[in-house]
């Protein structure tokens, strides 16, 4: 599954990610550039993945792309 698709299948789109971590989709972008584990976080604590599956889809996606 792709980082994006597991947003998606969380939370309905990235807009609602976004919307849930109160930030807008330009700094989603600058923090997916990052890669921060408190974003990381921020997204596995709103939703019913847990951090560890959260970091591992990201670094899946990281090295695939």
């Amino acid at each position: 599954m792709d980082f994006f698709e597991m947003i998606v299948s969380q939370y309905g789109s990235v807009h609602h990610c976004c919307k849930a971590l109160g930030i807008d989709y330009d700094q989603f972008k600058r923090q997916m550039r990052s890669g921060d584990t408190r974003f990381l976080d921020a997204i596995a604590d709103h939703c019913k993945l847990s951090r560890q599956e959260v970091r591992w889809e990201f670094n899946y996606y990281k090295e695939n792309t």
